[in-house]
């Protein structure tokens, strides 16, 4: 919602942007399936930013991408000032029988981000799962990580074009460096 007051502040932006609040996601991601299949805006989507969380705070990171996501790697290291991903952090997710929201976009071939923070993973649905317990700091983090830049292009970026797969390793938490699947796989962060 935050994300959405500061794009109202700006001004119009220079694309439409969709606020999409779902639900039913653990029930097997039913909001997100009901508007990606029904919904007439579902069709005119040329990219997506899905924000996660898995526990009550922690540094939010980039974990997934659509298939061919080379532009969208090249797109998510320039927006950012300090890209938070590595190609660890995607394997060890693609090992867990999960899925977000995003994974019904990512199928239907729709570009995009997905962005989480785990840590206090024993505040995720329990009864201390409240807003007053959520860090702040973390849902900062988690908004600054999908929308980096106070002030938007004068005009609209072009949605990211199908590219050769690049993985994101991290080099001692510093760098966020794209490279082809295998060496990045490699690379230990």
């Amino acid at each position: 919602m935050e994300v959405m007051r500061v794009l109202k502040a700006e001004g119009t932006p220079a694309r439409d942007v969709v606020l999409l609040l779902t639900d039913g996601e653990e029930a097997g991601l039913l909001g997100a399936t009901g508007f990606f299949q029904s919904h007439p805006l579902a069709k005119q989507l040329g990219f997506v930013i899905n924000m996660e969380s898995r526990g009550g705070g922690g540094r939010a990171n980039m974990f997934e991408t659509a298939p061919a996501n080379g532009a969208v790697i090249d797109l998510f290291r320039k927006a950012s000032t300090a890209p938070a991903s590595s190609s660890l952090i995607v394997y060890l997710y693609k090992q867990l029988p999960n899925d977000t929201d995003f994974t019904v976009p990512r199928k239907a071939g729709i570009a995009g981000l997905n962005y989480a923070f785990i840590a206090r993973q024993f505040d995720y649905h329990s009864p201390v799962s409240t807003p007053e317990n959520l860090n702040q700091g973390s849902l900062q983090h988690l908004g600054t990580r999908c929308w980096p830049r106070p002030a938007r292009p004068p005009s609209p970026l072009p949605c990211p074009a199908r590219r050769p797969t690049r993985s994101t390793p991290t080099r001692w938490a510093i760098t966020c460096s794209p490279t082809p699947p295998w060496p990045g796989g490699a690379c230990w962060p």
